[in-house]
């Protein structure tokens, strides 16, 4: 009797103390966050990019942190609506031409050519998101663009648009999604792998994106992810700068994912970018590397 009974109070003294007990049974990971429960969710991307023009190398670097707070409503016809109020917004740029930055927290070293993002503080948008993960609906992004920047002059239309860019619904789809369009259509357990694949309109480009997610383990309430992907893109460019330069890219994207198994949140996560490629115009080819890193989090406030 000893030898059974000894075992056994180790295993419910290891659920006791979290760790998990369904190791080997299957889970099912979705999005179900409680209507009316808020979070408190940042992003911060750091991206270096080098062009090589006749030889050349041209480097420059962004770096970039959004902090928000996510509200869930009430799901209605199997989409549940988040408002994301924007609550901090930082970004610093680094090139040949010079440096540039802006923290909405910090005026006295934010650059005046980009107070216009201090607009976006305490503005709202609203997601309507599947239990998959699938953003289906942004409204309210519009509202926001039109605040950014001051459209009467050459310098500040430049800026709102380079901003709308930056900002629109595609660009914000993409940078959700990365957290969000990450589930499998059915249990898994350790072990288990499931493929997300969707299509980014870049405006000069459609970026394919092939996702590979792996179930690494679990413990206590959080699901360890694996994140593999393949990134294939090419377009031609159709803004008045770029007009008529064919671009080609191509490259991976690898990282790490820890998911809150009751609410589907990324609680933690970290995603790395390699992209080669070129851009060609009147008989020159022009390679070109992008790098970049991204960190996400998120917490219940």
């Amino acid at each position: 009797m000893k030898n059974v009974f000894l075992p056994l109070v180790a295993v419910v003294g290891a659920c006791l103390l979290g760790v998990s007990c369904r190791h080997n049974e299957p889970i099912e990971l979705k999005l179900h966050l409680q209507p009316g429960s808020q979070y408190t969710y940042s992003i911060q991307t750091n991206t270096s990019t080098e062009q090589k023009p006749m030889g050349q190398s041209i480097a420059s670097t962004q770096e970039m942190l959004m902090e928000m707070t996510y509200k869930a409503g009430e799901p209605q016809d199997g989409l549940q609506p988040i408002t994301v109020t924007y609550d901090r917004l930082r970004m610093n740029m680094k090139s040949p031409v010079g440096d540039i930055g802006f923290d909405s927290k910090d005026s006295t070293h934010s650059d005046p050519k980009l107070a216009m993002l201090g607009s976006m503080v305490g503005k709202q948008f609203v997601m309507q998101v599947s239990p998959d993960g699938d953003i289906q609906k942004v409204e309210g992004l519009d509202v926001i663009i039109s605040s950014i920047g001051d459209t009467t002059t050459p310098e500040g239309l430049a800026i709102h648009r380079q901003m709308a860019e930056t900002f629109n619904d595609t660009a914000v789809r993409s940078l959700m999604r990365q957290s969000l369009d990450i589930f499998p259509n059915k249990p898994v357990q350790p072990g288990d792998s499931w493929t997300k694949s969707y299509n980014m309109d870049m405006n000069v480009m459609q970026m394919k994106v092939e996702n590979l997610y792996t179930l690494k383990s679990i413990s206590g309430n959080t699901a360890h992810l694996e994140l593999k992907a393949k990134i294939n893109g090419d377009g031609t460019a159709d803004m008045p700068e770029m007009k008529g330069v064919k671009i080609s890219l191509n490259g991976e994207q690898t990282g790490t994912m820890d998911v809150d198994i009751a609410t589907g949140l990324v609680s933690k996560g970290d995603v790395n970018w390699n992209i080669n490629g070129s851009m060609s115009m009147m008989g020159m080819k022009m390679p070109i590397s992008i790098n970049s890193t991204v960190h996400m989090s998120a917490k219940k406030n």
